[in-house]
C-alpha cells in the first residue's frame, strides 16, 4: 500500500509540477511519468489480482522465528529510502534548475530521469520480492497450500 501511495503521489506531482512553477516543461514531466507509471500499474495489478482471485487460501502466514524481526524493516525500509531519495532528487532538481540557478549548471532531465529510474528500481525489486512471497499461494485452494508445505495458520 505504501509503494502504491508513493507512486501515486509521484504521478500527481509530475502532472501538476509544470503548472505549479516547478522547473520542468510538460514534455519533460511526461518523460518522468513514463518511468513512474509502469511501477504504479504493477503495484495496482498485483493488488487487484490478490483481492479478486477466485479461491482464497488462509490469509495468515508465518515466518521462521529468526527471520520474523527482519520483516518490518525489509518491508518499510525500502519505502522510507525511496521517499527520502525521491524528495531529495525532486528538491535538488528544482533548486539547481530554478530561476535563481546559474544557466546550464543544474541537473539535466536525463540525469533526473536516471535518478528516478534508479530509486524506483530499488523500491520495485525489494517490494516485489515481498509480494511474491506473501502472495505465492494466490489462486490455490487451502488444500493445495497445505500439500505444498507452506505454513498458513487459520
Amino acid at each position: 500500500m505504501a509503494s502504491l501511495c508513493t507512486s501515486g503521489c509521484l504521478i500527481v506531482f509530475f502532472i501538476t509540477a509544470p503548472a505549479l512553477g516547478y522547473p520542468l516543461e510538460f514534455a519533460q514531466s511526461l518523460r518522468i511519468l513514463e518511468i513512474v507509471l509502469p511501477v504504479f500499474l504493477g503495484y495496482l495489478g498485483a493488488g487487484a489480482l490478490y483481492v479478486f482471485r477466485s479461491t482464497s487460501p488462509d490469509d495468515r502466514m508465518t515466518f521462521r522465528p529468526a527471520a520474523a524481526p527482519l520483516i518490518g524493516p525489509l518491508l518499510k525500509g525500502p519505502v522510507a529510502v525511496f521517499a527520502v531519495a525521491a524528495i531529495a532528487l525532486i528538491v535538488a532538481f528544482g533548486m539547481t534548475n530554478g530561476k535563481d540557478a546559474a544557466p546550464g549548471s543544474g541537473i539535466s532531465i536525463d540525469q533526473f530521469a536516471a535518478g528516478m529510474t534508479t530509486i524506483l528500481g530499488l523500491l520495485t525489486v525489494t517490494t516485489n520480492v515481498a509480494v511474491v512471497y506473501l502472495f505465492q499461494n494466490s489462486g490455490k485452494t487451502p488444500e493445495q497450500v497445505k500439500e505444498s508445505g507452506h505454513s498458513a495458520q487459520p
